[in-house]
């Protein structure tokens, strides 16, 4: 070896060895041999070895340095970081980022098992990826353990594993191409059925017919899907023994009362399951929207300008990036649900969400209504 070196070092205090290599048009590679490499023959062999690994890599244009796969994780998690952007489609969102941590961590615990954790990413046998997608559908869950893994989550993990391999480790010279684990997706019979349900007329007639009714907005007690009214217990005397008044089944019921607030929550569900129907938009849209992205299209008719309202979805709250106009008729419907806060004394200004949380604690927060639905 022409290109290399293994010499002690005088100026450290446990004079410790270390391989020397160079490379034509790139720094050194230093590295020491370890506190366990004491003699000289101890350092000649672990140099040799050390030295065919760092040959390997160059030869196959890999960085000199090699990580493993918890810092493979953490480098591949700040370079997505940066990437974030209020603006979808303008780089990822900070949910899209906690959905790739938990993605990345699956394959994680997956090495850990293996008791991988201290192996270099280019010296794991590429075919261990083919067990990872059994792997995880036999995992315990933390929720919903009555269902296992859905094939759609464990798909995804992998994308994202696969994704963090190429586009990051490859591309940032950490790995071959062909060092990169190989993975088999879980199959799944296609599902035929719609992923929303689309009300028919009758329904909708139905369902807004209903909401706008007495029974609905005005109705003094709780009832069950059935109509009926729930009852509860009345406050019994603290004077007397619950014990005999069990006994006796002399427990006076009635009615569960409907407060107040609850009567506006009702008014404000009203508003907003009609205004989304009314304009297509979708749930996040229509949440983050203020009251100062409705405006009056000054180019519709004056009968028009009564009924209708243009509503503005910003780019940042639209699912493709791109801010657009909704002229639909639902003046009136605002004004009820403006109405519906002033009853609690919420005030509706420019930069309020147009659905804002109402519980007593949250009332001069600015908390949109996805809280409460």
């Amino acid at each position: 070896m022409t290109d290399s070196w293994i010499y002690r070092n005088g100026q450290t205090k446990g004079r410790s060895w270390y391989l020397r290599v160079k490379s034509p048009g790139q720094p050194p590679f230093v590295k020491a041999l370890g506190r366990q490499v004491v003699t000289r023959e101890q350092a000649l062999v672990q140099g040799q070895m050390l030295y065919q690994e760092v040959k390997g890599k160059v030869e196959r244009g890999e960085k000199k340095v090699s990580i493993t796969t918890q810092q493979l994780i953490k480098k591949y998690l700040e370079d997505q970081s940066k990437l974030l952007s209020p603006i979808p489609k303008a780089g990822i969102t900070q949910s899209t980022l906690e959905m790739k941590k938990n993605y990345c961590s699956k394959w994680q615990l997956f090495i850990n098992e293996k008791k991988l954790i201290k192996k270099k990413i280019e010296q794991i046998n590429p075919d261990i990826g083919k067990e990872f997608a059994y792997w995880l559908q036999n995992q315990e869950k933390k929720s919903y353990k009555d269902r296992g893994w859905s094939p759609d989550y464990i798909n995804s993990c992998i994308c994202e594993i696969k994704r963090m391999f190429h586009k990051f480790g490859v591309d940032e010279g950490y790995l071959s191409a062909s060092c990169v684990p190989r993975f088999k997706y879980v199959r799944a019979p296609k599902d035929q059925t719609h992923k929303r349900d689309i009300l028919s007329i009758d329904e909708w007639n139905k369902l807004t017919i209903f909401m706008r009714s007495n029974k609905y907005l005005k109705d003094d007690y709780v009832r069950s899907l059935d109509g009926e009214i729930k009852y509860m217990r009345k406050n019994r005397d603290t004077r007397t023994n619950r014990k005999e008044v069990m006994e006796k089944g002399s427990v006076e019921k009635i009615p569960t009362p409907i407060s107040k607030l609850e009567k506006i929550k009702r008014r404000i569900v009203r508003e907003y399951m009609l205004i989304a129907y009314s304009t297509g938009c979708r749930p996040s849209e229509l949440t983050k929207m203020t009251w100062g992205d409705i405006s009056i299209n000054r180019m519709d008719k004056k009968e028009h300008q009564e009924t209708h309202r243009l509503l503005r979805v910003r780019e940042e709250n639209s699912k493709t990036g791109y801010a657009r106009s909704i002229n639909a008729p639902v003046a009136r419907r605002l004004q009820r649900l403006e109405e519906a806060y002033k009853d609690i004394g919420m005030e509706c200004l420019p930069h309020h969400f147009i659905f804002r949380n109402p519980t007593p604690t949250r009332q001069e927060k600015n908390i949109p209504l996805h809280n409460l639905l």
